[in-house]
């Protein structure tokens, strides 16, 4: 183990209430990470999630068995029903049972150990997909005062995504509103607009916000439906792109608590972002 990561383990031993984003390599990337301005995440060890190769030159639990990739796997298996133990990074026998699973239900040899065929399939099953008009960043500026009734998809209009300062000017990515109408269309339920766009003098006013966060570029949405849990949100918004939030006080198999998403990743798809 690493100095640095020796120190994140104290860290969250210390329960510090920090964020930090670690690479595969473990070099820190850039802050301007989001923040749900009612949640209090604390730090994290395990490095953060990178798609893995499927080219057979990685085969996570022989050649390669911490890291970003073992975090996306982890996550992966996870998001699929497939319980892997804590994220960490880590390779374990936890993880290991998971593989093991996932390859016999899906029919693949069961050796425990995701090399090719597993990793091509599993990025099959969890990359974004295609079927989608828009990429991000699509961003288009409204009036809330004349255009808050528009409709920028079937169900969703442009005072939805208002900032809560009231503030006419209201940023949204088409992006984020094709793929929170796939999530509503997905659930067969109402999807509730918790935050969307903020102003950057509203979004100082937010205890917690990051500096340049994808609410103020209008490309994020807190959002939460009724009945439906934060697991099982992140399980299909993960299929079409989006990227999301895990929260120190989680509960992720509680319905209707609010979630975080964003676009960030769709153009370059990263599947999953754990603080």
């Amino acid at each position: 183990m690493s100095v640095l990561n020796k120190f994140h383990s104290k860290m969250i031993a210390a329960s510090i209430a920090v964020v930090l984003f670690i690479g595969a390599t473990g070099a820190l990337p850039a802050t301007n990470q989001v923040l749900s301005p009612w949640i209090s995440v604390t730090a994290y060890a395990a490095a953060a999630a990178v798609q893995p190769p499927t080219d057979g030159s990685v085969t996570i639990g022989s050649n390669c068995k911490s890291g970003g990739y073992v975090t996306w796997l982890q996550q992966s298996l996870k998001a699929l029903s497939f319980d892997p133990g804590t994220i960490d990074g880590l390779w374990g026998t936890k993880t290991k049972t998971a593989v093991i699973n996932y390859q016999l239900s899906r029919g693949l040899a069961h050796d425990g150990l995701a090399g090719k065929n597993t990793l091509t399939k599993l990025v099959s099953e969890v990359s974004p997909k295609s079927n989608f008009k828009y990429n991000s960043p699509n961003v288009v500026i409204y009036s809330k005062n004349t255009q808050g009734n528009v409709y920028v998809s079937k169900n969703f209009q442009v005072k939805e995504f208002a900032c809560k300062d009231g503030s006419d000017t209201v940023k949204v990515d088409l992006a984020l509103v094709e793929r929170l109408q796939a999530i509503r269309d997905h659930f067969g339920k109402a999807v509730t607009i918790v935050s969307g766009y903020r102003t950057d003098a509203y979004n100082k006013t937010v205890p917690g916000a990051a500096t340049g966060s994808y609410h103020v570029k209008g490309q994020a949405a807190d959002i939460s439906i009724s009945g439906v849990s934060r697991a099982q949100i992140r399980a299909y918004a993960i299929t079409i792109g989006l990227s999301y939030e895990i929260y120190t006080s989680d509960s992720p198999n509680a319905t209707g608590l609010t979630q975080h998403l964003d676009t960030r990743n769709i153009a370059n798809p990263i599947s999953f972002r754990q603080p």
